[in-house]
């Protein structure tokens, strides 16, 4: 699946960034429980993982994880809402 078949209406702000950014999921969009966001370096492997988000706009703090580009998924319960990519500058 590509991003724009899932949702375009995840953001990541900014994007590349240092150590910290804001993730934002349409604007006051109802969260639903059972709310994970996931990332994933580009081996595939699981870096971060959030559960229970109870928000439509969180920040993710990654201090002390290598420079470069990231995967993430949003999942609601087993449905996949949103993916997409995030850089990691120096």
């Amino acid at each position: 699946m590509s991003d724009d078949e899932i949702n375009t209406d995840f953001s990541v702000f900014p994007n590349p960034f240092n150590q910290t950014a804001v993730f934002r999921f349409g604007s006051g969009e109802v969260v639903y429980a059972g709310t994970s966001f996931i990332i994933y370096d580009l081996t595939g492997k699981e870096v971060k993982r959030i559960d229970n988000i109870s928000t439509y706009e969180f920040i993710i703090d990654m201090t002390g994880y290598s420079a470069g580009m990231y995967h993430y998924h949003y999942i609601q319960g087993s449905s996949l809402i949103a993916s997409g990519k995030f850089v990691i500058s120096q």
